[in-house]
């Protein structure tokens, strides 16, 4: 029988976001197809010898086809499925742990896994069933602890479903040149304005560096000069304290066992020249046989606090969240003794900290031992020392399908936040094997641009409109921020303050129109205005206005500060300063000849009518649909044939009523494929 801190650890041991990933180098040189030719022995010792290289994702294909060879070695398969969790490949793990169903004698938490491994994927439905028949199957000792653990991950799914069609486009992005890199980066410590700390272990060991933001780019990371140099083992993450006078931060060494990373907690104290030594912080803080890791600092009523994450074991299990104090007048006075924060906020999987936000006296943490949409979840918890409010998930879209934690405010940043995940991001970063710092745009109240399209002669709302936002800098460059079908008529974004945009509205058929505005109106929290879009061979009428602008003007008027019925053909002046009617944009549509369909954040649905060798929009037997949506494709990997797709669709109520349309218009085999932050998850049936 396991016991209870046996059983945690075992289910929470792939499930950790810890310090830092061995850094996977490329594999061997024997190409996947010669291995086809090679025995299931032959296979698995490869596989070994790639898994002794750290080369996890490569072994774990060589698992997985030495099982395909040799289907009664489950341990094969087993090797297969946890190797891919550990490397956070959630769908391959899941494609490996179904065929350990049934083997429960040797596996007993399998279904478990599978379950969690299908939720991590964003199949969320999958996910609930295959949880649930794991546990009216599970009948070991440990059953109330196991019950409680699947209760929380099908908490976590009605969550994730509660969150859907959330609104938040415009909050999260991810820097690339000068932070981002093929490797993981995490541990983001804002410092001075327009600065940024960060771990990143490219290169053969993880290093601490430092990127400045100068106008909208950041700087080539370099390591910070008079910053402390580390001997031996690897830099983790760490925390300025708020008068930026002390640096804490963790360094991870070999933890004695097999692919484990134990971190201790050092100190540096600010010089005229940079940093000091670093100095090992207390035994106490630094038990032995136990790991300590992710520090932040706070200064509370005098004291400064110092959060930290350990696995020590006389925490709730997995990894729990301690804090020290000591007085602040004291520069080197020694901290009190670790204290566990309670289980309030601790539970039996892991949580780790971000921050603690001393306007809120709250305190933002990951933990996936709360109802998270993915793995890892940022949470925010009113309260301090161990008295503390019920924890809040972040929801939507702080916390993906993935892995999110390492949240920090940066204090000098003008509402700005960082954030780890390891999340597929549209078309920029496809996988969720490595981790990336993303920004995080905050603002007191939520600030939206919210408006609707009609044509310009009739007044009627137009549907299916494709709409781009820009962000608008000081020295008048623009940047793309996203491009989005709006199935109805009517956009919707969230805004920050205090920045200029730039409106672009297409729609097949019409003239492009575009307008700007600044989100600086005291009082002001939605912005628009709505445009009045002319036919592509048309010309404006001077003094023709549009036949009834607001069919319904009670429920339908866009709301923007001064809205009200003007003439579309009069460029006429909103309290954005901008006309209406805008002459068409430098920035061309997609050509009809070859209109690849654009990947978008979050989840959202296309109909896929077809699937052909060569793709052309213009032809005539695509007439009956194209009022459903703007016509794509996608190319079939391995294959000369393409996709054919119509329209996006941000809800399942809209992409039925688009299938059963499309499909009464002559195509009566298509069908619904989803997306989840622009990849392809599949067909599916809404």
């Amino acid at each position: 029988m396991l016991t209870r801190f046996a059983t945690l650890l075992l289910l929470f041991s792939l499930f950790s976001c810890g310090g830092s990933k061995p850094v996977v180098t490329s594999g061997g040189d024997t190409p996947a197809s010669a291995y086809a030719e090679m025995s299931w022995k032959k296979i698995a010792a490869a596989a070994e010898a790639e898994e002794e290289a750290g080369n996890n994702s490569e072994a774990a294909m060589l698992y997985r086809m030495a099982w395909d060879k040799k289907q009664n070695k489950f341990e094969l398969l087993s090797k297969s499925a946890e190797l891919y969790a550990g490397e956070n490949e959630y769908r391959k793990a899941a494609d490996s742990y179904q065929y350990l169903l049934g083997q429960n004698e040797d596996y007993p938490l399998v279904g478990l896994k599978y379950g969690r491994a299908l939720k991590q994927d964003g199949q969320y439905d999958k996910a609930q069933r295959e949880l649930a028949r794991f546990l009216e199957g599970y009948n070991e000792a440990d059953r109330p602890i196991i019950e409680e653990i699947v209760n929380v991950e099908l908490a976590g799914i009605e969550l994730a479903r509660s969150q859907a069609g959330t609104v938040n486009q415009l909050i999260i992005k991810r820097p690339e040149q000068g932070i981002n890199s093929e490797f993981d980066e995490y541990g983001p410590i804002p410092g001075e304005v327009g600065q940024l700390f960060f771990t990143s272990n490219r290169g053969d060991q993880s290093r601490i560096y430092e990127s400045r933001l100068q106008g909208r780019n950041w700087t080539k990371a370099v390591t910070p000069s008079g910053f402390p140099v580390i001997a031996e083992g690897e830099f983790g993450s760490g925390s300025i304290s708020p008068d930026g006078e002390r640096l804490y931060f963790s360094i991870c060494s070999d933890g004695g066992e097999e692919g484990t990373k134990r971190c201790e907690l050092f100190r540096s104290n600010r010089t005229p020249t940079g940093w000091g030594q670093p100095t090992a912080l207390s035994d106490e803080i630094n038990q032995e046989g136990s790991s300590s890791e992710s520090p932040h600092a706070a200064i509370v009523n005098g004291r400064e606090i110092l959060y930290f994450g350990s696995n020590r074991g006389t925490g709730r299990g997995g990894m729990d969240i301690w804090y020290v104090a000591r007085e602040i007048g004291l520069n080197d006075g020694e901290f009190s003794l670790p204290v566990n924060i309670g289980p309030i906020i601790n539970t039996s999987g892991d949580e780790t900290p971000g921050y603690y936000n001393n306007e809120e006296l709250s305190l933002y943490f990951s933990s996936n031992g709360h109802p998270s949409l993915g793995g890892l979840d940022v949470f925010r918890a009113a309260g301090q020392d161990i008295n503390w409010g019920r924890p809040q998930n972040l929801g939507l879209p702080i916390n993906s399908v993935a892995d999110d934690y390492g949240f920090v405010i940066d204090r000098f940043g003008g509402g700005d936040a960082y954030l780890v995940s390891n999340r597929a991001f549209g078309g920029i970063k496809n996988n969720t094997t490595e981790s990336d710092i993303f920004q995080v745009k905050l603002s007191d109240g939520q600030i939206m641009l919210k408006a609707s399209v009609y044509d310009n002669q009739s007044g009627a709302q137009l549907n299916n409109v494709i709409v781009t936002l820009y962000q608008i800098y000081p020295d008048g460059a623009e940047e793309q921020l996203v491009r989005k079908d709006f199935p109805a008529g009517t956009y919707l974004f969230e805004l920050v303050p205090n920045q200029r945009f730039r409106v672009e509205v297409n729609r097949q058929g019409y003239q492009p129109a575009s307008y700007t505005f600044t989100t600086n109106l005291e009082g002001i929290n939605v912005y628009g205005q709505p445009l009045f879009l002319l036919p592509a061979n048309e010309a404006p009428v001077p003094g023709t206005p549009p036949a009834n602008p607001y069919p319904d003007a009670q429920t339908q008027q866009p709301a923007y500060p001064g809205a009200g019925s003007q003439p579309a053909s009069q460029p006429t002046t909103s309290p954005v300063g901008q006309p209406t009617v805008a002459p068409p944009v430098t920035v061309p549509a997609v050509p009809a000849s070859n209109p690849g369909a654009t990947n978008y954040d979050g989840r959202y649905y296309r109909v896929q009518i077809s699937a052909v060798a060569e793709f052309n929009a213009a032809e005539g037997k695509y007439q009956s649909i194209r009022s459903y949506g703007q016509l794509g494709y996608e190319d079939i990997p391995g294959r000369n044939l393409k996709r054919v797709t119509v329209g996006t669709y941000f809800t399942e109520a809209d992409a039925r009523q688009a299938l059963a349309d499309i499909q009464r218009a002559g195509f009566p085999s298509a069908f619904t494929v989803r997306y989840d932050d622009g990849v392809r998850y599949g067909r599916v049936n809404l």
